[in-house]
């Protein structure tokens, strides 16, 4: 019942270790394995976006890229999203350390990712800081004032409190919601997949 699995970074670099790495081996064996079930993603810095190195059979697996966002970088989703989303895969623009910002900002936010052409816009406790209220009061206010646009929610568990601000997120009318396998991640973790459909 998971609609994507994120298989790592399309990052080129040094690194031996395929969830850091753009690998076309990496990524057609998780499209083989998925055999269409699934839909597979993968994340990008906006510093790492090199289109002139993907493979274009390569790229065409995947369903959907997400974008590590901040204020500062945000205006780099306009050459990814022309670069990805004419191939048929979604963008997603992922405010980092959403906790950060007021309301106001989010709204602010969210209306540049729908200017640069992303289809989701998510708000990433990465601090792990957000409070229950403050998740279903945040997603609602941008639900109210994007309803064209794809909304998520990706909680850190540094409060203990990942699963209640997941619930509070899908109460607040989030479409999608991040979890990980135990709750592996950065920090005190994440939202745990085995967990959140029991609850």
């Amino acid at each position: 019942g998971i609609d994507y699995i994120e298989i790592g970074y399309l990052k080129f670099g040094r690194e031996s270790n395929p969830l850091l790495n753009y690998s076309p081996d990496y990524i057609a064996k998780c499209h083989e394995i998925c055999e269409g079930k699934v839909k597979i993603g993968a994340m990008i810095h906006p510093d790492d976006f090199s289109p002139d190195q993907y493979d274009q059979d390569t790229v065409k697996q995947l369903s959907l890229i997400r974008v590590t966002s901040t204020p500062g970088n945000m205006h780099k989703i306009r050459d990814i999203s022309g670069y990805f989303k004419p191939r048929g895969i979604k963008v997603s623009m992922n405010i980092l350390r959403a906790s950060k910002f007021s309301d106001e900002q989010s709204l602010e936010y969210c209306g540049r990712a729908k200017e640069f052409g992303a289809d989701f816009f998510y708000i990433a406790d990465s601090n792990g800081h957000f409070l229950p209220h403050q998740v279903r009061s945040r997603i609602a206010t941008l639900k109210e004032n994007f309803p064209e646009m794809i909304i998520g929610f990706h909680p850190h568990d540094n409060l203990g409190l990942a699963t209640v601000n997941a619930m509070e997120a899908v109460q607040g009318g989030a479409d999608i919601v991040d979890s990980s396998l135990m709750g592996y991640g950065k920090g005190a973790g994440n939202l745990r997949t085995e967990l959140f459909p029991l609850v």
